[in-house]
């Protein structure tokens, strides 16, 4: 496992390490095929010459056995064979490491640039919060939306601003979804996007959180869109939390 720290440097040298760990352990594989192929190439080299030599017993004895250059071919060809399918087979092996290795490539990439979004803020959280607030002050301020006992009866949120709230825990459990199909640096992965988690948005979803749950009482346009805020919510924290 990576130890680097949660840095985009610190994910940069994971995949390196990585590959290399990867090329380490193809090279140990490539050496053993080569003493594989060196073999069958030696032996389909010294057979020949050695049918040509007098047989030391009638079982080695090839001379009734037609012409030697077919009897050498005979012998021969499953070697080559063998050969064949060898490369073949490594042909596919190696094709399938190389889709195996541009996928994590491809995974990781997106990786780093969903974090790198997350890191920006690019919803700003801070905004969004403000302008739920902002909207649920001036429903308060509505005259007809109070009972006989001066409760509060119902509440307005635009729609836009609880959107954008959601989408952006979306993004954390995409991003989290993605890393789980990483073959390896999952653990780093996800503690990168837990410090995202607790430095810039934890805070700011808690509040939300708070807030909305204050106004279960009251009625609104907009439950079904808040309860699925206050749902990924708690999976955010139960997953990125301090516990």
């Amino acid at each position: 496992m990576c130890k680097h720290h949660a840095t985009a440097d610190g994910l940069a040298r994971c995949l390196h390490e990585t590959v290399s760990s990867n090329q380490k352990i193809q090279m140990k594989f490539d050496v053993k095929v080569r003493h594989l192929v060196i073999i069958l190439g030696l032996i389909i080299l010294v057979i020949p010459p050695l049918l040509k030599l007098p047989a030391v017993c009638e079982f080695f004895d090839f001379s009734s056995a037609g012409q030697i250059g077919d009897t050498i071919g005979g012998i021969t060809v499953s070697f080559i064979n063998a050969i064949g399918a060898i490369l073949v087979f490594l042909a596919f092996k190696e094709q399938i490491k190389a889709n195996n290795l541009i996928k994590e490539q491809q995974l990781f990439q997106h990786i780093q640039e969903q974090i790198h979004r997350l890191e920006d803020n690019f919803i700003d959280l801070s905004k969004v919060n403000d302008s739920i607030y902002f909207d649920i002050s001036e429903s308060s301020k509505v005259l007809n939306n109070y009972d006989n006992k001066g409760v509060q009866k119902s509440y307005f949120i635009r729609k836009s601003a609880l959107n954008k709230a959601l989408y952006s825990t979306t993004v954390f459990e995409l991003t989290t979804d993605i890393i789980n199909k990483m073959e390896s640096n999952k653990d780093f992965l996800f503690k990168k996007l837990k410090m995202v988690y607790s430095i810039i948005y934890q805070d700011k979803y808690q509040n939300l959180d708070k807030y909305l749950k204050g106004l279960m009482n009251m009625e609104s346009s907009t439950k079904a869109l808040e309860a699925d805020i206050l749902l990924t919510i708690k999976e955010l924290e139960e997953k990125f939390g301090n516990n």
